[in-house]
């Protein structure tokens, strides 16, 4: 046993010397990240951050395997080690590939220490080789190789993401992500910016550069960036670069996008003083979508198309008056009060959206607004109407449609919103001044006071016919004094005019706009215009002047062409055969003889001219006209319409004398329809006593439809308004007091109510000149309120 074990020391010295020659190498040593945004490994790595690693080992020199032993087994281990500053993980392992990350709080440059050993097993075999004499000790192996950690402190730029032009200063905090003994002294901090951006030392003062050195102070510094008149070309195509030149920092950048928001309504902007700005609107008050209150309008059913409120109240309308253009919501294809603003920014390509809403003003703790803002120029119904909308910037640029509905200020902002987490958004406001041409005329009216003492005042009022000679005022009315220049017009002349106001007068020669006699002036109307700043909105007012001296049509002279000329005045229905002397009418008994009718009217008068308007000659009757009917019911007698010498006597013209011919045709008309069965007449001829009212504002209504002049017009304008305001009165006296409320009406109160309402809305239908429908003018009438039986 000792000789062999002897022979086993030998063999295991002779494998030993032959194993000692096995050489251990540590292959494909490398980082393997962290990585860029391309994909590639950065050999520098940020404080904090792991940076990862990858290597291999293998070994060579053992001798060939013999009769005698061979290395049947081996094991491969590794360790790391690394200085204090340097965190390893894991720091030892198994197996011949193996990876391990490393990571430092400080920036430098480290070296880290990786040992690899191979541990062989040497095992002697007899010379069978099958079994085993004797087994060795493990042999190991090993191999040290080393790595570099770059370590590199990181600056980090705190700046706006989105800059909107000429902004103002905003912070750039930079910041270096370090940890070091003290602060870094060693190098410089740069800052540089591209041609759209400004650095500034300070918040305020100082002149802007592209580039600054600035001072670490605990590892931070501060400057400012603002933008200039430019925006970017393409997002985020600007940059702030920050560098130190010391101790291992990594640099920064930074990507800005400067844009530029806009909303305006171009070749519209007018000076308003002190710098600023505004759009000026028209109060859209007049009546270019023609829709008029209907008889469900109460009950909420057209209040869809009303925009007066949230409720609808007889104070404020009443079936059919007009709907006017700034209360009314629907499509419009003659609206032309709109004005147009366009919404736009760039670049186009950013992120973000655009909110845009009218800003409005509070009164009695509600917000109130003076536009409204719509999708359509032709507006739409009230889903067009916009309260606020949010545009993506990819569906700018955008327009809307802006609509004045009352007089006075307000403005739309629109709001840049960038990405959730950017920062700095931006309003942009658009002032808007809500304008309208108002013209006024002084009238006298008396006044009783308290005491019941008369007191005579001027005020001034709107009026539909206006006074020869007597000054008209024009105002611009709106939200604020106008910095912009004036420019008046009116129909034949150009006044200049430097004020909000100018005062003219219509007359004769020697008047501010002079009406030659010789010019057919017999229905003067006039339109006076303001041009605001060039034009960009113009104001226009017609007014109609009631001039004293006229050009119609000539009238005839002579008595026999007189006959011939009334008759072609107005067209009249076929009414009774005039009676022969002293010819008794049917029950009741009333002698109406040619006798009679000679002793009023003119002994001139012959013939019966059925369906004709005649000439009388008679001084009877201080009027100008006559329809001649007696008795009631279906015993009526429709005779004749006349015109009285008077009217000639006043120099009317021809026009003048066919409104009143037609005024008496009218009535004759009213006779007929009681007679002939037209209900509603029926039933007002019952009542004698309103039954006046009821004719004459009807029989007026169509005065104010004739080619008559605007004097005479005014005339028939305060007698219509008289008998309908009147008739008005009886029948709202009816509704409250005919009968007592605590029982139902009776059928015949309610068919009179009917009656008197169907016959004041049929004459309100009528009325041609649309300014009495309006209740800023002196003169202005309103339809009949609803009743409910």
């Amino acid at each position: 046993m000792k000789t062999i074990f002897l022979a086993s020391v030998m063999t295991l010295f002779c494998v030993a010397t032959a194993v000692a020659d096995v050489t251990v190498s540590i292959n494909n040593v490398k980082q393997t990240g962290p990585t860029d945004s391309s994909g590639n490994v950065r050999e520098k790595v940020d404080k904090d951050e792991q940076a990862s690693y990858s290597l291999t080992g293998s070994y060579n020199g053992l001798p060939p395997m013999n009769a005698e032993e061979r290395v049947t087994g081996s094991a491969w281990e590794y360790t790391i080690s690394s200085g204090s500053n340097v965190t390893c993980s894991p720091k030892t392992g198994t197996g011949n590939s193996a990876t391990f990350t490393a990571s430092s709080s400080n920036s430098g440059t480290y070296t880290i220490t990786i040992t690899m050993k191979v541990i062989l097993t040497i095992t002697k075999y007899k010379s069978d080789m099958q079994t085993v004499e004797s087994t060795y000790e493990s042999q190991e192996y090993s191999k040290t190789t080393t790595v570099t950690l770059n370590v590199w402190g990181k600056l980090t730029i705190a700046a706006p993401d989105y800059l909107p032009v000429q902004s103002e200063r905003k912070e750039v905090k930079i910041t270096v992500n370090t940890t070091l003994t003290g602060a870094l002294t060693d190098g410089t901090l740069t800052l540089t910016a591209t041609d759209k951006l400004k650095l500034y030392v300070n918040e305020e003062g100082g002149t802007g550069s592209n580039s600054l050195n600035l001072i670490l102070t605990n590892n931070a510094a501060t400057c400012y960036v603002a933008s200039g008149n430019s925006p970017s070309e393409n997002a985020s195509d600007q940059t702030l670069t920050a560098t130190y030149s010391g101790t291992n920092v990594e640099s920064a950048i930074k990507d800005l996008t400067v844009y530029k928001l806009t909303i305006e309504a171009p070749d519209k902007m007018v000076d308003i003083g002190n710098g600023k700005f505004a759009v000026p609107v028209m109060f859209n008050d007049d009546h270019d979508c023609g829709k008029e209150y209907t008889a469900d309008w109460n009950c909420g059913v057209n209040c869809s198309s009303v925009l007066a409120g949230s409720k609808c109240s007889e104070d404020t309308h009443r079936e059919l008056e007009p709907v006017w253009d700034y209360l009314y919501a629907g499509t419009c294809e003659n609206e032309n009060d709109l004005v147009s603003v366009k919404i736009d920014i760039t670049p186009t390509d950013m992120a973000g959206d655009v909110k845009v809403k009218p800003i409005g003003s509070e009164k009695n703790s509600k917000t109130v607004f003076n536009i409204r803002i719509w999708e359509n120029s032709k507006k739409g119904d009230k889903s067009s109407i916009i309260t606020e909308k949010t545009y993506s910037v990819s569906e700018l640029p955008q327009t809307i449609y802006v609509e004045g509905i009352a007089i006075g200020k307000d403005s739309i902002t629109a709001t840049y919103i960038p990405p959730q987490n950017k920062t700095v958004e931006q309003t942009k406001i658009l002032d808007i001044e809500i304008v309208s041409l108002i013209e006024t005329q002084m009238i006298q009216i008396n006044e009783l006071d308290i005491y019941g003492k008369e007191t005579i005042k001027n005020i001034p009022v709107r009026k539909i016919i206006n006074e020869n000679k007597k000054p008209i005022t024009f105002t611009v009315k709106g939200g604020s004094d106008f910095n912009g220049k004036f420019a008046w017009t009116e129909s034949s002349i150009s006044p200049l005019g430097i004020s909000d106001s100018i005062t003219l007068s219509f007359g004769e020669t020697g008047c501010d706009v002079p009406l030659p006699e010789d010019a057919p002036h017999r229905r003067f109307t006039s339109t006076v215009s303001v041009s605001i700043d060039d034009g960009k909105l113009k104001l226009s007012r017609t007014i109609r002047v009631a001039q004293d001296n006229y050009h119609g049509k000539a009238v005839a002279e002579t008595l026999t062409d007189r006959r011939k000329e009334v008759p072609t005045l107005a067209t009249l229905p076929t009414m009774d055969t005039m009676p022969i002397d002293n010819s008794v009418p049917p029950n009741p008994p009333v002698k109406f003889s040619t006798t009679d009718f000679d002793s009023k009217y003119g002994t001139d008068f012959t013939g019966n001219g059925n369906a004709k308007v005649r000439y009388a000659t008679g001084t009877a009757i201080s009027a100008y006209g006559a329809a001649i009917s007696v008795h009631a019911g279906t015993n009526r007698k429709v005779y004749v319409a006349m015109l009285l010498k008077k009217a000639y006597d006043d120099k009317l013209r021809l026009e003048d004398l066919a409104a009143i011919a037609e005024h008496e045709a009218r009535h004759a008309n009213q006779y007929i329809w009681a007679r002939d069965g037209k209900a509603d007449w029926i039933i007002i001829e019952r009542h004698p006593l309103i039954l006046d009212y009821f004719m004459e504002a009807d029989a007026y209504v169509g005065c104010l439809r004739s080619q008559a002049n605007w004097k005479i017009i005014d005339h028939f304008l305060r007698r219509f308004e008289y008998n309908y305001r009147k008739a008005g009165a009886e029948y709202e006296k009816e509704i409250y007091y005919s009968e007592p409320i605590y029982k139902p009406r009776s059928p015949n109160t309610i068919k009179l109510l009917n009656s008197m309402r169907s016959i004041l809305q049929d004459i309100y239908k009528n009325i041609p000149l649309n300014e009495m429908k309006n209740t800023e003018y002196y003169n202005h009438v309103r339809p009949p309120r609803l009743f409910k039986p």
